[in-house]
């Protein structure tokens, strides 16, 4: 008989998102962590790991694999370094998938002269 309250309770209790669940209805927002870094990078001041560490509760080995995934994405992240006792800022300037369509190399004249 207690089976009948647990039946009746776990009924009422809403089921968790799963993690893709979750994912999907994030990124319908657009405030995807990939995201959120590019906005804090695209500052003109850029942003530092201790804030990125901060902000996304991440350890500073990993708001640095993140910096790196994004340049190898293909997005330019300058690093400006160190001053006053301040840590190393990192902005993105451009993205190279965004210099290449700027001009296509099918539209490249070259003079052969």
């Amino acid at each position: 008989m207690s089976t009948d309250t647990t039946d009746a309770a776990e009924a009422k209790t809403p089921k968790p998102q799963s993690i893709r669940q979750q994912s999907h209805s994030s990124n319908r927002q657009g405030s995807t962590r990939q995201d959120q870094l590019l906005r804090q990078l695209r500052r003109k001041t850029g942003t530092d790991v201790p804030t990125l560490c901060k902000t996304f509760g991440w350890q500073p080995h990993t708001a640095r694999a993140a910096l790196s995934m994004l340049r190898k994405a293909g997005h330019d992240v300058v690093r400006d370094p160190a001053t006053n006792g301040k840590p190393a800022r990192y902005r993105v300037v451009a993205t190279l998938d965004h210099l290449r369509t700027a001009a296509p190399a099918s539209e490249t004249v070259i003079n052969a002269g």
